[in-house]
């Protein structure tokens, strides 16, 4: 668990975003 809670969160802000928009 080398990520840090802030990339975490970003990265996951993102994935989620890509995957909203892979769904829709």
């Amino acid at each position: 668990m080398g990520y840090r809670q802030e990339q975490l969160a970003r990265e996951l802000g993102v994935n989620s975003a890509t995957i909203n928009r892979w769904k829709n």
